[in-house]
């Protein structure tokens, strides 16, 4: 009697495990056909992935209908061959999000016909037509060697790691942004960018593990790679704002802001930042000096911000 209704019981739960994972195969089927059609049978690996220098890189080969990179991880439609061709400048264009094209936070509120960037669209692109059409007498070649998120500390690794061994005869950087929120978010005093690596906690998780986290994480990181209706419901939770709004005092706000206008809380938090913006400088200097011993032109743009209000 015992042992009929173990089985009794044994047999409900294997039918429904059997359910559950038909279920979650025919979502995940429908979801990758859905994907397919809509961003190319290539879209459903990762775009980028882990790595062991820069903290996580591109994925090569990755491609769906706006976005390709080629075989060597870069966002460029044809591969880049290690030696250059006769009487050809090659020039990487390097940077985070938006030098990779990356329609970042406010893809909303922007034209609709921009929502999304192939790889036709980009600065690089249009560089090397310019390139070509005022010194036709040179072979151009502009590769965007860019990632998303990247700082100036991942870039030097990343140019040591993988972009020395193409010997570009110029480097342009595109930076700016990423590194001054890593500065005023940081919580380390002196600024330690390596210690604040964004998917710092992932990265040790997966190569350190030793705690439950670790084994969920693994076991995430797995499915994200894949699954793609795991991927698409993850991308989908809503992100915690690094930028938490500032209180309202009401009153009309001068530009630029004044620092005794601030409240002394945001005052302070002001102070703090300004202290550590020295740190950009310095790793610009640490760039500009290596490339400049692998004898490498360095040349580095600061990126706009455009910040857009909801108020009238």
């Amino acid at each position: 009697m015992i042992m009929r209704t173990l089985l009794r019981r044994s047999l409900v739960v294997v039918v429904n495990l059997v359910i559950v994972i038909g279920l979650l195969s025919a979502m995940e089927f429908g979801v990758r056909m859905i994907q397919a059609r809509r961003l190319g049978p290539k879209s459903m690996q990762p775009s980028s992935y882990m790595d062991r220098w820069t903290a996580w890189r591109l994925a090569p080969g990755y491609e769906r209908v706006d976005v390709r990179h080629n075989a060597q991880g870069f966002r460029h439609d044809a591969d880049v061959s290690i030696a250059k061709a006769p009487n050809t400048v090659r020039i990487f264009f390097a940077g985070g999000s938006a030098a990779y094209g990356c329609d970042g936070l406010l893809s909303k509120s922007l034209d609709p016909d921009w929502a999304r960037l192939s790889n036709r669209d980009l600065i690089d692109v249009y560089l090397q037509k310019r390139l070509a059409r005022e010194h036709p007498e040179r072979n151009w070649e502009v590769v965007n060697v860019s990632t998303n998120e990247f700082r100036m500390h991942q870039s030097l690794a990343y140019f040591y790691s993988t972009l020395i061994r193409y010997k570009p005869d110029l480097m342009i950087f595109f930076d700016g942004h990423n590194d001054m929120s890593g500065i005023m978010g940081s919580t380390t005093n002196p600024y330690d960018p390596f210690a604040e690596t964004p998917h710092n906690l992932e990265f040790e998780s997966a190569v350190y593990p030793h705690t439950l986290r670790s084994w969920l994480y693994i076991n995430s990181a797995w499915l994200r790679n894949e699954s793609v209706l795991f991927r698409t419901v993850q991308d989908r939770i809503p992100q915690r704002n690094q930028f938490s709004a500032a209180e309202d005092a009401g009153q009309p706000v001068h530009s630029p802001v004044a620092r005794n206008a601030l409240f002394p809380a945001l005052q302070q938090r002001a102070a703090e930042n300004l202290a550590k913006v020295a740190y950009y400088a310095q790793e610009v200097g640490r760039l500009h000096n290596a490339l400049t011993y692998e004898g490498i032109l360095t040349m580095f743009v600061m990126q706009p911000e455009l910040i857009l209000s909801q108020k009238p």
